[in-house]
């Protein structure tokens, strides 16, 4: 840069010069009148804050992912435009990782890191889970960095708390742009260009990092082996395949100690309860080419994946009888008493509901067990509250994505005996069954698992 400083101010001496002298070709003028201007901008840079940043943009991309130590992260931040020719990028150390769409995470775990997305742009609430997560990690005086890749929507109701959390340039940001913000000693320095920011940090070695003594819980040894906590998800994952709600995956699961199982439960065409997720991903997974949804004769017919074994009402009810210290947990299904005339065992059934008529119905079978899903912590107050403890609702269902945002009415379940099981794990890279029963599992009570051993 300095070298530049003196091919400009050598171009104005020469202009002073030719004015001097009355002689300036229209020629001469395209050139020295460019160069001018751009002397006073790079003397400017100081004092100005956006060609400040890309005065510090230019000056990075010296670094680009060559090779970093341990304890440096590049960051690669490009827009919609440029995301195609130069993909937005975090290199931690030597692990290279490709973003995704909105604003994405990275923040330290003793000697792990973890990267979390959020889709910033179609999303508020990840939108705000984000700035809850920053604030949190502020509270703890943790190291942080966010990238942001393609586009993000800028929401009004959050400006405010954007700005409260020392973020200057974010609460405003709308559209295509590329943007990079880390926490520093002195609050959070933001980088902002239209087209692609790139930097390398190093991580300070006195920072805080999440440290089992503050973010994991307590109790962590004892919930990993508490068999209450964990759902089987669908089953159970078998042979790296999630979702085939099978007999095979079920007897896995058995195996491997779960007492708790999630089935989805949807109907054939003549009226009859079968497993399935949805019938449009039945069909993809058996390879049926018939009309949907099917009956019950053709749901027979198929197997999973050309493996597994579909269950009807039939056959679930002969695996909750030959296994009589499990417990049955729907979903899908939203007909409470049709269900539970059909079920082996009424006391050994909780059925997760998604209306109120619903849970209603259900709660007028004493035997049966109704578990009010999402929309339950979306409309609930303090009568909400009141409301379950007074119709004896013992089980709530919500997504992961519910917790960080949800945390003093999740604890105030707790505190009335009501169990939360949280679904929605392993959704994001982050956020695997071991990451929830260590840092957010003492808000719940258990979570939907795909494959946790009780190890």
């Amino acid at each position: 840069m300095f070298i530049v400083f003196i091919v400009l101010n050598l171009a104005f001496f020469l202009l002073i010069h030719k004015l001097k002298n009355l002689i300036l070709s229209k020629n001469e003028l395209k050139i020295i009148v460019p160069l001018y201007i751009g002397t006073l901008l790079i003397l400017t840079l100081p004092q100005n804050s956006v060609f400040k940043n890309l005065y510090e943009i230019y000056e990075v991309k010296k670094h680009n992912v060559l090779k970093l130590n341990n304890n440096e992260i590049q960051l690669i931040s490009s827009e919609c435009t440029t995301a195609n020719t130069r993909a937005s990028k975090l290199q931690v150390g030597n692990q290279v990782y490709q973003l995704k769409r909105g604003l994405n995470l990275v923040f330290f775990n003793n000697n792990a890191h973890y990267i979390e997305n959020f889709d910033t742009y179609s999303s508020k609430n990840d939108f705000k889970e984000l700035l809850q997560r920053i604030e949190y990690l502020n509270s703890q005086g943790y190291f942080w960095a966010i990238t942001l890749h393609d586009k993000l929507t800028r929401h009004k109701e959050l400006v405010k708390i954007g700005k409260n959390l020392g973020f200057k340039e974010l609460p405003y940001l709308n559209g295509c742009l590329s943007y990079i913000a880390y926490k520093t000693e002195t609050g959070i320095k933001e980088i902002v260009s239209p087209k692609s920011a790139s930097i390398v940090i190093t991580v300070p070695q006195n920072s805080k990092k999440i440290s089992s003594s503050v973010l994991i819980s307590k109790n962590y040894n004892s919930y990993k082996s508490d068999k209450s906590r964990y759902i089987a998800h669908a089953g159970g994952k078998i042979d790296e395949h999630t979702y085939t709600n099978s007999l095979e995956a079920m007897n896995l699961s058995y195996a491997k100690g779960y007492k708790l199982f999630e089935l989805d439960i949807i109907k054939t065409k003549d009226g009859q309860y079968v497993s399935g997720h949805d019938w449009e991903s039945w069909a993809k997974k058996t390879e049926f080419k018939g009309k949907l949804p099917p009956t019950h004769k053709e749901y027979k017919k198929y197997k999973i994946l050309g493996k597994y074994t579909s269950m009807d009402i039939n056959d679930i009810n002969k695996w909750f009888k030959n296994h009589p210290d499990a417990i049955l947990i729907t979903d899908k299904v939203n007909e409470p008493l049709l269900f539970a005339n059909q079920f082996i065992d009424k006391k050994r059934l909780i059925m997760e509901l998604f209306t109120k008529e619903a849970i209603e119905q259900g709660l007028t079978d004493s035997e049966l067990s109704v578990m009010p899903s999402q929309w339950i912590i979306d409309t609930l107050n303090k009568q909400g509250v009141d409301y379950l403890v007074q119709r004896g609702i013992k089980y709530i269902a919500i997504s992961r994505n519910q917790i960080s945002h949800n945390q003093q009415l999740l604890l105030e379940l707790k505190q009335k005996g009501i169990k939360v099981y949280a679904y929605h794990i392993n959704f994001k890279p982050y956020a695997t069954e071991d990451y929830v029963t260590k840092y957010e599992i003492d808000y719940i009570y258990g979570i939907y698992a795909d494959k946790w051993g009780f190890q």
